[in-house]
């Protein structure tokens, strides 16, 4: 099977395949782009386009030789993968480790090895620390390929050590027409819950989740009214912890927040939600949509530590009532 690259990548695969094609891969590249676009794709498809013996004339891997099959397989020996472990979120010190000690084998085939480490940003000190070193001393014929998603995480000395590919993505037109081709009906309104991530938008969808959406926006609107208890949509949101409902909150609040300068549909986001977003600023104040937009960002904040969220949701949700 072929590997290819997402259509919103384009001008970042250009970048990487010039390097191909002049025959000057770097030691140490570092592509960097917004989490949830494809990245870490996009460079394990240039990885296979590197070790192809029987290139296409796109520069994409033919996906049938002997390479491309081990490729396939992850069997193929000069090409190194190292990503957070299952269930962890970042890389540690033992994965940068195991590294070094391949990185110190010779290479199997004359074509160059590639290391691809993805998240970097999301590496504790001492991997960073680890890593440094080996970008210091770095080994002939292998190119390691960091993928980064903020680079204010990445330490400098890091940073001074890579070649950088950092391009601005298509228009959003190319992601809703790739959504529409998955079969979507809906993909401005899903790419909108995902944040502009066409692919946590297809996740969303496959989930049905602009129905949750919906129901939570339900709720919260009734909440707003006095018609049900406060808890009870705090005790919604905390079991719906697969969702991004924070961020949800976030673009109503901001949307509510612009309706109340202008009331026009052009200046928000849940164009869908128009109707009850406008009832919505009949009953909160200016005020307290900036003080319900401050909450739900720490709430945002500390989505993934050990805080009680279900305490964040129920001093929000009070909130809503209190300030009414």
């Amino acid at each position: 099977m072929t590997r290819s690259y997402y259509p919103w990548l384009t001008a970042s695969w250009s970048k990487l395949d010039d390097y191909r094609q002049q025959n000057a891969l770097p030691n140490a590249l570092m592509v960097i782009g917004e989490k949830g676009l494809g990245y870490q794709e996009l460079v394990e498809t240039f990885a296979n386009s590197i070790v192809c013996t029987m290139l296409g004339s796109n520069g994409l891997a033919c996906g049938d030789c002997d390479a491309c099959r081990m490729f396939a397989a992850g069997s193929y020996p000069d090409f190194i993968l190292v990503t957070p472990e299952e269930d962890e979120s970042t890389i540690k010190i033992a994965a940068i480790r195991k590294l070094i000690k391949l990185l110190s084998l010779s290479r199997q085939y004359d074509k160059q090895r590639i290391v691809v480490i993805s998240p970097v940003d999301e590496m504790l000190r001492q991997a960073s620390n680890s890593l440094l070193k080996t970008l210091e001393e770095p080994h002939d014929g292998t190119t390691l390929i960091l993928v980064a998603h903020k680079l204010a995480n990445i330490p400098a000395t890091i940073r001074s050590r890579c070649q950088t590919i950092s391009s601005r993505l298509s228009t959003t037109g190319v992601m809703l027409e790739w959504l529409q081709q998955q079969g979507c009906e809906e993909p401005k309104t899903y790419l909108n819950l995902a944040n502009g991530s066409p692919l946590y938008a297809k996740q969303l969808w496959s989930n049905n989740a602009l129905t949750i959406r919906n129901e939570v926006f339900a709720l919260w609107l009734d909440v707003v009214n006095r018609k049900i208890d406060p808890l009870i949509f705090s005790e919604r949101c905390v079991k719906l912890k697969e969702y991004p409902l924070s961020a949800w909150i976030a673009s109503w609040l901001t949307d509510a927040i612009r309706l109340s300068y202008d009331d026009s549909r052009e200046s928000i986001t849940n164009t869908d939600l128009l109707g009850n977003l406008k009832l919505l600023i009949k009953k909160l104040h200016l005020k307290t949509l900036f003080v319900l937009f401050d909450q739900i960002l720490e709430i945002s904040h500390f989505e993934s530590g050990q805080v009680n969220k279900q305490l964040l949701f129920d001093e929000f949700a009070i909130k809503c009532v209190a300030k009414n």
